[in-house]
């Protein structure tokens, strides 16, 4: 996902935004035609499930939280409320280095 997000340039995407389910039924369908191609139709193949993966997208799920808690009272988690306050997103970008 990450390879095809970077091969969409001019315009690189954020690989977030690709759908994960879907690049997993994509490689799930087409990787064996392509182990099963001759090598040098390989290169084409993997292009073309690139491009495949770049055309599924999802909303990016950063700084997504959903408190722990279970709907049934027979665990000893808390009961998780019908509708819970969401935490601000948290902000990871000061600590990355590049």
């Amino acid at each position: 996902m990450h390879e095809a997000a970077l091969s969409a340039l001019p315009r690189a995407r954020d690989p977030d935004t690709l759908s994960f389910v879907h690049a997993v039924r994509v490689l799930r369908r087409t990787l064996p035609r392509v182990a099963a191609s001759p090598p040098e139709d390989q290169p084409r193949l993997l292009r073309g499930i690139l491009r495949e993966l770049l055309e599924e997208r999802v909303r990016s799920s950063r700084g997504r939280t959903v408190p722990r808690g279970v709907k049934r009272e027979m665990s000893s988690d808390p009961l998780r409320p019908r509708r819970y306050r969401r935490r601000p997103p948290l902000d990871y970008t000061p600590h990355i280095v590049k």
